[in-house]
């Protein structure tokens, strides 16, 4: 026991002192087995890039004719990837490791002036040299003199150690730290009041690496043999000594020791890939901290080879420690910063030195003590005593054995060191931003060392190569070969998508899988790579692999839930299946999750229960995530009372600091509004967005909203836009709109077109509406029959379409095709005809929106005939749908005006006006109620010209705001209405109106006549 703890026989002020040396040791090893725990963690790491996808979900659905048309508009999906995040050169790793060097320094210097002269000397010399390497004029330059820094500094240490040294050897070493350390601190006081770069510890850890690197090299051969000297102990320490001659305790050490050496042997050959042998696979850092924990002891048997230049005690044990404290912070500050050159250089020397040293080692031994062992002497007791062959020709002869067996390798090894030190330069440069230097610098540590996987990954970052595709794959080739981390195979699988070449992109990522099979990162990205080739088992498969090696990212399930969006159709999973199988709630922690859940919600037209997360929105400036969930929370929303998701878009909308997702978001907003009842302020928005010139979804949508509404020209403007910006859909729309217009012969070409470049249900609808627009067609069953009343109501006389009508059996169709002939009666004032027709429809088991049609039909015919008591009965009495529904409060309001409840109807008609801008009929009602009951001109011209600016393509308008514009003065506007009405309407009808308008205006002229003739009798 007293030799395992033998600090104990010490002065207790020695002992205390060597116990923090010790603690120091052990926290520069906690320092390296952290960031050796971490990998290149420090240095390359993960950064998400978010792929914008999309999944057309229906909103709406509204019928015209034959055809039904589905609404839909895109709900955001969000997919991620993870990209090669660029270098990061750790501030915090210089920190400690130049803490560490300082301690270091500072132990070495308390306790050296106890040493000889001679060897005190060089001592200093060394700690000179390492001063003078840290390049001090770089961090703390003076104008007149480079130096002054690094001369201030060794004019307080030199001066102090020696007088430690010549005349004070006896002051206690607490107090000796206490003086050093206080110097210590000056310097970095000095440091950051007169620094002249940002990150003057990286400079510093940097510049001066060199020593360290030396004197880790150093402690590295020092420690070499230790573990065969602690097989050599725990095999002889049991050794009495016997006239018997024996070889028991020989062989043991023999056996253990060559089994030792054999191992590192094979481990060695498994390293240089002349076999692959997970047994031989061991850490060299292991071996390393094996060494230095063992070497503690056995560096204290030596003490009789040491002692005339650094006694054990009181010297040696604290410079042995210092030493191990530098090898483990310099190991381990070139962890942190990724310095793989350099990491490969200490695993090579490591595995080398204990080969090399350890084979002189035994031989050693064997040739001294051969005899001891037979006589049983506890061997290890002499074991640095040989006389035929001295321990110093043995650590010569380990020497010679690593030149003569490793001489490529240490040849090699130089060149890593140079690299390494040129990197680090690199990596100052990179840090404080000048990086035509740092460029220079890791192309030079790529030419000592062209695999370097630190160089070329920092290479591949600088500014100028980021789209320079063929440098990032050369550098990332040479990257991956000795040293790979996950981010460099994603960042060369990257590189190939950007140039072009998928399959070397997914062989890559495979590749790197058999490196990192448990990389979620890599599966994930391979998963988007068989999404992108459409291989969709391979997706599926990579997806669950990703999430099962994810850990907490949700990334991999972000990427599942949104491929199974898209690609799976709603009948084969359930929604409760998918949440349970994803593990997903309502409302997941995670913006994207939310965001692709939300997206899985609107496919399926299911209402998400979470409420809107406003905290997600207190930067007030958007990203990828928060937009995606806040637009599909918007579109889950869009036919609900719900309008938290319009009011957040809103006021991110007005404060105009997201112009990359404005439009969107306005386009959210123009959809919230058309389907709660307010048309005109939904249209204008939309049509006023900047990108409705460039996009032809926006368009599409436009003209189907307009469709719906009956502003046929205006779709059809729409539509063409749609077109031409790339949307052949929006073909079938227009060759619809020019069918209901009666331009057919211009309908025909394009139904011709989408015969011929289409298949299935679209084919035969289009061929059916074709064989419609005939001059006489021949029905083949009910539907040609509706399509024939509905179509041919300008081209045949009412009661050859009320013969058709007859012959219709199926009630949906009769009941649209009764529906049409109504309205066409209607407008002939043929009211008991439209009666006949309303009462040979069959009310029962219609379809709900033809339910909606007739009972909309019905109260259309009632406020033609002017039956205002029945209108006001039947009207909340009747269920309508949408459109028809608007309409209703129309002929409510109309109702309550015609009975004696004027006072009632204006928010009705009010609330028509919003929802039916395009309807004529209710444009003119509402300008009429506010013309009449009102007495109000100006509103109702208002409302007129609000009506022409929607709807320029109606005569009745038009017409409409010609008569106004006389009433409130502007005889010019009415001029020009005038002109335009002549444009719309043939001879014989534009001469009926323009008596009408003459009348007006003669009218109007008399009473201004008047009014001026009593202003000028009162004058």
């Amino acid at each position: 026991m007293k030799q395992l703890f033998f600090w104990n026989t010490w002065t207790p002020l020695e002992k205390n002192t060597y116990r923090v040396s010790l603690l120091l040791w052990i926290a520069s090893v906690l320092f390296f087995a952290i960031v050796y725990s971490q990998g290149f963690g420090s240095f390359v790491q993960w950064r998400t890039e978010p792929m914008f996808d999309q999944t057309e979900v229906e909103i709406d659905r509204f019928n015209r004719g034959l055809f039904e048309f589905p609404v839909e508009v895109s709900s955001i999906l969000l997919t991620e990837k993870f990209a090669a995040g660029a270098p990061q050169v750790p501030l915090w790793a210089s920190w400690f490791f130049l803490t560490f060097l300082a301690l270091a320094s500072v132990l070495c210097l308390v306790v050296i002036p106890q040493l000889n002269r001679w060897v005190f000397v060089g001592m200093m010399a060394l700690f000179i040299f390492f001063m003078t390497t840290l390049k001090f004029n770089f961090v703390v330059p003076f104008a007149r003199f480079e130096q002054v820094f690094l001369v201030l500094s060794l004019s307080f240490f030199i001066p102090v150690v020696y007088y430690f040294h010549a005349f004070n050897r006896y002051l206690p070493l607490p107090r000796r730290a206490l003086i050093l350390l206080g110097g210590v601190a000056l310097m970095v006081l000095g440091i950051s009041l007169f620094r002249k770069v940002v990150f003057p510890t990286v400079s510093l850890a940097n510049a001066g690496i060199m020593v360290p690197i030396g004197l880790s090299l150093a402690f590295i051969t020092i420690v070499s043999h230790d573990i065969l000297y602690a097989i050599l102990f725990i095999t002889t320490r049991n050794n009495t000594p016997s006239t018997q001659k024996s070889n028991r305790s020989l062989i043991r050490f023999v056996l253990l020791g060559g089994l030792f050496w054999v191992y590192l042997l094979g481990a060695y050959l498994n390293q240089i890939n002349y076999w692959t042998l997970q047994v031989f696979v061991i850490d060299p850092f292991l071996i390393l901290l094996i060494s230095t924990t063992l070497g503690i002891w056995g560096y204290r048997r030596r003490q009789e080879l040491i002692e005339p230049y650094m006694p054990f005690e009181g010297v040696g044990a604290y410079v042995y420690l210092a030493l191990a404290t530098v090898c483990f912070a310099t190991m381990g500050y070139f962890w942190a910063i990724g310095n793989d050159s350099m990491i490969s250089v200490f695993q090579d020397l490591i595995l080398y030195t204990h080969i090399c040293f350890g084979a002189a080692f035994l031989l050693y031994i064997l040739i001294n003590f051969v005899p001891l062992f037979q006589e049983g002497h506890p061997v290890h007791e002499v074991a640095y005593q040989g006389d035929a062959f001295s321990f110093t020709f043995a650590r010569f002869a380990g020497f010679a054995f690593l030149v003569l067996f490793f001489q490529r390798d240490i040849q090699i090894a130089y060149y890593q060191v140079q690299a390494a030190y040129y990197s680090g330069l690199g990596d100052t440069a990179y840090k404080h931003l000048e990086y035509p230097l740092a460029e220079e610098y890791y192309l030079a540590a790529s030419r000592y060392d062209f695999v370097s996987h630190h160089s070329r990954y920092a290479l591949s970052a600088l500014p100028g190569y980021e789209t320079n595709y063929p440098a990032i794959i050369l550098n990332m080739q040479q990257a991956i070969f000795r040293q790979p981390t996950e981010q460099s195979f994603a960042w060369l699988s990257e590189a190939y998508l950007r140039n072009g070449m998928l399959p070397d992109a997914q062989r890559n990522l495979m590749k790197g899988l058999t490196v990192f099979p448990k990389s979620s990162a890599l599966h994930n990205n391979l998963a988007l790579i068989y999404v992108r080739r459409e291989v969709k088992d391979s997706a599926v498969y990579h997806f669950k692999q990703a999430i099962r090696y994810a850990q907490k990212s949700p990334v991999p399930l972000n990427n599942l839930l949104a491929y199974w969006t898209k690609n799976l159709p709603p009948q084969q999973n359930s929604l409760e299946n998918l949440e349970k199988e994803l593990g997903l709630t309502t409302q997941p922690a995670d913006l994207v999750s939310r965001a692709n859940l939300l997206a899985l919600y609107n496919q399926r037209r299911v209402r998400n229960k979470a409420v809107l997360d406003t905290t997600a929105f207190r930067g007030e400036v958007l990203n990828a995530a928060n937009f995606g969930y806040l637009y599909n929370f918007g579109i889950n929303r869009l036919q609900d009372s719900d309008s938290s998701a319009v009011l957040m878009i809103e006021k991110l909308v007005k404060d105009k600091k997201n112009p990359d997702f404005a439009h969107r978001l306005q386009f959210i907003m123009a959809c919230h509004w058309y389907y709660h009842g307010r048309t005109g302020e939904a249209v204008r928005l939309l049509s006023a967005i900047p990108s409705i010139k460039t996009d032809a979804y926006f368009n599409k949508i436009l003209g189907l909203w307009l469709l719906e509404h009956n502003a046929l020209p205006n779709a059809l403007d729409y539509f063409k836009k749609a077109i031409t910006l790339g949307d052949s859909p929006s073909q079938f729309y227009l060759a619809v709109c020019l069918t209901e217009m009666g331009d057919w012969k211009a309908a025909q070409e394009i139904w011709t077109v989408i015969q011929q470049e289409t298949s299935g249900a679209t084919m035969k609808l289009a061929t059916q509406i074709s064989a419609l627009l005939q001059p006489n067609p021949k029905p083949a069953d009910d539907a040609d029959r509706y399509g024939l009343v509905y179509y041919h109501q300008e081209k045949q006389p009412a009661t050859a379409l009320i013969k058709v009508f007859e012959a219709i059996t199926e009630p949906n169709y009769k009941a649209l095709a009764g529906v049409s002939l109504m309205k066409l009666l209607v407008s002939q004032r043929k009211y008991e005809e439209a009666e006949a027709v309303y009462k040979q429809i069959k009310q029962e088991g219609l379809r709900a929106f033809v339910q909606s049609e007739v009972n909309e039909a019905y109260l259309h015919w009632l406020w033609a005939r002017g039956s205002y008591q029945t209108l006001l009965e039947q009207v909340d009495r009747l269920t309508l749908f949408k459109r028809q529904l608007y309409k209703k409060n129309f002929y409510k309001a109309v109702a309550l005006e015609k009975t004696g409840a004027a006072d009632q109807a204006e928010i009705w008609y009010l609330r028509a006006f919003q929802a039916l801008p395009f309807d004529e009929d209710v444009l003119i009602g509402v300008a009429n109620f506010f013309e009449r009951f009102k007495q109000d001109k100006d509103r109702a011209y208002k409302i007129i010209t609000d009506g022409v600016r929607f709807n320029p393509y109606s005569v009745k308008l038009q017409q409409t705001y010609a008569i106004l514009a006389l009433k409130v003065g502007l005889d010019n506007y009415a001029e020009t209405a005038l002109a335009q009405v002549k444009t719309m309407l043939p001879a014989a009808a534009f001469g009926d109106f323009q008596r009408i308008y003459n009348q007006e205006k003669d009218s109007l002229d008399k009473k201004r006549e008047k009014v001026f003739e009593q202003a000028e009798q009162k004058k």
